[in-house]
């Protein structure tokens, strides 16, 4: 701000394109010896002071205005304040879009959506508004769109194997085969052509797969479709018939088949291991820690690799050595894993880290034992137990106990914690469960050979690695309850997704 100008000079009116309310107490000088404004400063009608402007922003003409001539400001000039600058009382009771509480907050209610299975409706709940309102005042609740647009997908997009499908190389060629296999889906010609070619080739009759953006799995199985399929869909991109009135057809050269077979390789390991954790007939708690480890070691870059895959690689990593690190989570892993006889050995820890998780499985299983114990003392002993005659054995000990009892071959009875690392000294002599072999089987067989690390492993064993399980409960119930079927008891519902999980029905 600059002070006021000789009266001699006249303060031309600001142009008519200028439109805002405050500019009718603002104006412009004229340029000496031209016939042009000076708009690199406002003056003020009311004290002649020079006021810098800023192209667009009349935050300072207002500021000037509201210190020295707040008589001047009219109601409507407050109103048309600059939309970019928040007012204070709004600041004080909303947080920014971009704060990085509001972000966290929104992040929370994604993974309550996710987590829970909750409806994206539960946004629209007014409950559930009510509940974010009084826990915080100042945060604002996007949309149900905002949600599913935004949102959501971006916190799909954080998991390991999705943020290696956004390598810039990698996704340009997803979008080339995408192109590809979506036109043979649109076009009967060309998957017309696409048979007679597979045929001529001896190709299986397979067609052809377009990827889902909510399964990163799809992307896998599409380029590995198409490589399967790629001679067959040159051949019939090249066919006159096919080409006809298509002038944008996408096809690839050699370098790109290169870069989808080395994609395809360097992403089986991720593939292989969301299949296997998406099994239902056996333990999978008891395989995240040994596959996370060995996922680590494939992505391990070599001098061999392309720059795409080595990105490929680098952004599994990244993502794999964020997760699995609280300790409390490592010891519930390793030791689902330890009590697996499949892994039993560890290697892929340290022997502190061996000692320590067989250690923590002694003192567990022994804890058990005297649970059991207690309980069972609890029922011969309790208060209200009824009072039971002496036996004659007992009447026989209590009179010859001292001069016929042999004391010599008597044994100190073994403790809870002594027995349970016999139990372990034998479980990790015996040999390792085949990788082929089913672990609950292995342990029913030997439950009396361990009865108290057979307790210890049904803790462990019977908890889901993923929530795939649920998930398709979940879709079962949604074929169950439909709307012609909405009359339908809770308990009639339960009975019909329980039988059509676990019903088996032989083979014919």
């Amino acid at each position: 701000m600059e002070g006021g100008e000789s009266s001699a000079q006249i303060i031309k009116n600001a142009p008519s394109v200028l439109k805002a309310d405050i500019w009718t107490h603002y104006g412009f000088y004229q340029l000496k010896g031209k016939n042009e404004l000076d708009k690199s400063h406002a003056v003020c009608k009311v004290c002649h002071t020079k006021i810098k402007y800023l192209g667009g922003n009349t935050t300072n003409l207002r500021n000037h205005l509201s210190r020295f001539h707040c008589e001047k400001l009219t109601s409507a000039t407050k109103k048309t304040a600059d939309p970019a600058q928040r007012r204070i009382d709004e600041v004080l009771s909303t947080f920014p879009p971009n704060s990085e509480k509001a972000k966290a907050i929104t992040q929370s209610v994604a993974a309550f959506i996710a987590k829970d299975l909750r409806p994206y409706s539960v946004v629209e709940n007014a409950g559930f508004r009510h509940l974010l309102k009084t826990l915080e005042p100042r945060y604002k609740l996007p949309s149900r769109s905002h949600f599913t647009e935004n949102v959501i997908p971006a916190l799909y997009n954080g998991t390991k194997a999705q943020r290696a499908l956004k390598v810039a190389t990698l996704s340009r060629l997803l979008g080339r085969v995408r192109r590809i296999a979506t036109f043979f889906h649109r076009s009967t010609t060309a998957n017309h052509y696409l048979k007679e070619k597979q045929k001529c080739l001896g190709l299986k009759n397979h067609k052809l797969i377009t990827d889902v953006a909510t399964r990163w799995n799809n992307a896998y199985d599409m380029v590995e479709r198409f490589l399967e399929q790629q001679p067959a869909i040159c051949a019939t991109l090249l066919s006159p018939e096919v080409r006809k009135g298509q002038s944008d057809l996408c096809t690839l050269n050699e370098t790109d088949v290169s870069n989808a077979e080395d994609a395809v390789s360097a992403l089986k390991p991720m593939k292989d291991a969301t299949t296997l954790m998406s099994e239902e007939s056996n333990p999978t708690v008891s395989l995240i820690a040994p596959i996370n480890a060995q996922l680590l070691q494939n992505m391990t870059g070599t001098i061999r690799d392309s720059p795409m895959i080595h990105a490929i690689k680098n952004a599994i990593t990244t993502d794999l050595l964020k997760r699995y690190n609280g300790e409390a989570e490592k010891k519930i892993l390793h030791t689902a894993s330890a009590l697996d006889p499949r892994f039993k050995g560890l290697p892929f820890l340290t022997v502190e880290e061996r000692l320590e998780i067989y250690r923590g499985v002694t003192e567990e299983a022994a804890s058990l034992e005297n649970e059991r114990t207690l309980r069972r003392t609890e029922v011969i002993d309790g208060p209200s137990a009824p009072k039971r005659k002496a036996s004659s054995s007992s009447l026989l000990v209590s009179l010859l106990g001292q001069s016929f009892t042999d004391t010599e071959g008597t044994a100190e009875p073994k403790t809870p914690y002594a027995i349970a690392e016999e139990e372990i000294e034998r479980y990790c002599k015996a040999s390792s469960l085949p990788l082929t072999e089913d672990p609950l089987n292995w342990w029913r067989v030997h439950e009396i050979t361990f009865p108290l690390l057979s307790r210890v492993s049904k803790r462990y064993l019977c908890i889901p690695g993923t929530s795939v399980s649920a998930e398709r409960v979940f879709s079962n119930a949604g074929d169950v309850v439909t709307a012609k079927r909405s009359t339908l008891k809770p308990e009639h519902v339960d009975q019909l997704v329980f039988l059509q999980k676990n019903l088996h029905i032989p083979k014919c």
